[in-house]
Formats: structure tokens, sequence, C-alpha cells
């Protein structure tokens, strides 16, 4: 890559700046990977991106946008071929993208996925990874290690993690700070019955989990160990907690609202469930025995027709429970413990 910029050093500083300034956004990301003094000069240029993502299957790509039209993507793999290796990753596939594609092959001596990485965060000053998505099936348990250890101490402010293990949940979660966690379609082969409670019981953070109860029907019975119980609820340490297609019943939320009464549940702040059953959830069941009233007026942002219950709590602020119906289809139920 250095061969394309042969002249640009030998330029008076303030000569060269304006160059930079002028130049395309993938030259300008060429020329920085080209020696530490001309990544020095295109950090001073203080280029904005956005949206980062990090996409990890059967590839693994890193892909940023410039602006509405632009983005680059850069598929990394290595020519070596020996065992894969995420330490060897010299070569990148480059997409860019603004209205039509061009597309470029890129050879870094030395990098791994990591150095690709930093060099992107440092050079455009961008601190975090908006998303992480990692394909647990085409993306062997042996590899989730790896790019665990890979991306060790990164933020991530939201990671999918679709055929999921529970080892491979731990991995990324011991190693990355992640903000909002999403989990899909565990991988059955290398999930237990309890493999869900230990998941919800580890994870410190906001958490959508994607239940999967209907493949049951299909044969898959493993699959309903991923569905959350109200025993995996009970011992949850999650703060923020969505759970889609729930099995959980009027009679489960009535026991989990009183443990949330009795101050049992200590870190969860908000709690959603989704379903497509009409019958599953009856309030009078669900709140029999427990103290609620019915407030006079709906707060903003909730939909016309949605039911609301504040619920005292023991020694602390009250639930706020809302129950919506969308189009007669979709069935929600939030809980909210931050609203005082």
């Amino acid at each position: 890559m250095a061969a394309r910029f042969p002249l640009l050093l030998r330029l008076p500083e303030k000569n060269l700046r304006i160059v930079l300034e002028q130049m395309g956004f993938l030259d300008l990301l060429a020329f920085s990977l080209c020696s530490k003094i001309t990544k020095a000069h295109t950090t001073q240029l203080k280029r904005k991106i956005d949206n980062l993502k990090l996409h990890a299957s059967i590839v693994v790509n890193i892909s940023f946008r410039l602006t509405n039209q632009e983005e680059i993507r850069l598929d990394v793999k290595t020519d070596r071929f020996d065992r894969w290796n995420l330490n060897f990753c010299e070569i990148a596939n480059v997409t860019y993208t603004v209205g039509y594609q061009q597309q470029f092959c890129w050879k870094k001596k030395g990098f791994g996925l990591r150095d690709w990485i930093n060099h992107i965060m440092e050079t455009f000053n961008y601190p975090v990874i908006d998303r992480l998505r990692l394909h647990g099936y085409m993306f062997p348990l042996a590899n989730s290690r790896q790019i665990s250890k890979v991306l060790n101490g990164l933020k991530v402010k939201n990671m999918d993690f679709w055929n999921y293990t529970e080892d491979g949940v731990f991995n990324i979660r011991s190693n990355l700070e992640i903000v909002a966690l999403t989990l899909a379609f565990p991988d059955s082969e290398h999930f237990s019955e309890l493999s869900t409670r230990r998941i919800l019981s580890e994870n410190q953070t906001n958490m959508i989990h994607h239940s999967m109860p209907f493949m049951a029907e299909m044969g898959v019975d493993r699959v309903l160990y991923s569905c959350i119980t109200v025993n995996d609820l009970l011992v949850n340490n999650c703060t923020q907690l969505t759970i889609s297609r729930s099995i959980l019943t009027s009679k489960d939320m009535n026991i989990f609202l009183k443990h949330w009464i009795n101050g049992s549940i200590k870190t969860l702040e908000f709690l959603e469930l989704q379903t497509y059953v009409q019958t599953q959830w009856n309030m009078k069941i669900l709140l029999k025995d427990i103290d609620h009233k019915i407030p006079c007026r709906v707060e903003n942002g909730v939909p016309r027709g949605a039911k609301m219950f504040r619920i005292p709590r023991i020694d602390s602020s009250n639930l706020f429970m809302t129950y919506i119906v969308h189009d007669d289809r979709k069935y929600v139920l939030k809980i909210d413990a931050r609203c005082g």
C-alpha cells in the first residue's frame, strides 16, 4: 500500500495536510496503514466514523459508516493453511460502498484481527464497537474462546449471539464490557437444562432473550431448556431483561412479582415479556393478593388501550406494570422499577 503514496511525505506538513483533507476516505485509510507516521497524520485530521460493527461467522468482517451513503467493510483472513488463528489476519478484502461497490485486496504484514480493530478505533478516535454479531453454529466454540481473548477489554454497545452455548456466553462476558446482550437459538448439542439459569444468574447487563417454545412442536425438545421459567427468573442477575415468546404464565408472574415486591429481586430494574398467545396472561390471576392501584392518568408514551398498574414495594420505589395489546396479535407485559 505504501507504493500508492511515494511522494506525499516529502511535502511540507502544511501542504501534506491540505492534500490529506482532499483525499477520499478509502485512500486515507490505506495511507494511514503505511506506517506510524502516516497513521499520526491521518489521526490529526479528526475524521469521523459511525456504526462500527464486527461480524464473526464463516468469515470475520469489520464494517463502519462514513456518511449515510458511504460504508467500508473489511473481510479479514489469513493466507496460512494451518489452523484458524485470529492473530494472523494479514489480508483484508475491502468493499467500499458509495452508491455502488468497489472491491480491493489489502495486506498488512503482521496484523491480526485486534490490530485491524485497534487501528480503526485509534485513527478515527472511536472508543466502542456498536454491534458485535457472533454466529455460534458457523463459528465453533473453540473460535468463540479465541475471539473473546482477542477482543479482551473492548467495550461493546450491543452483542447478538446466535446459536449460543453456556461456555460461549461466559467467555464473551468475562472478557468484554457488553452493555446489551441478545441471545437467540441456543446450540442444543451443547446446552443443558440449567444452562439458561446459569447464564441469567451471571449476567449483570441489559439482555434480550429469544425463547423458542414453538420449536418443541417440531421435535426439538432440548430447545425448551432455553425458555425462561419462573425459577430462572427468580435467580436472574440482569438489570434489564426482555423475553420474546415468553412461556411464563399469570401464576408464574404472580409468584415473581411477590418476590420482587418483598425485596428478593435485587438487580432487576426493567422486565419485558412478549407473547403471541392471547390467553396467556390474566390480570386478575397475575395480581392476586398483590396490592396495586390503577393510575388516574396514562403515562406519556403508553399506547391507548394499555392497562397500567402501580404496585407498591417494601422500602423501595413503586413498580409500574403495563399490559399492551398490539393489533390483537402481540401481547406485551412491561414492569418498570425505575419510575419511582
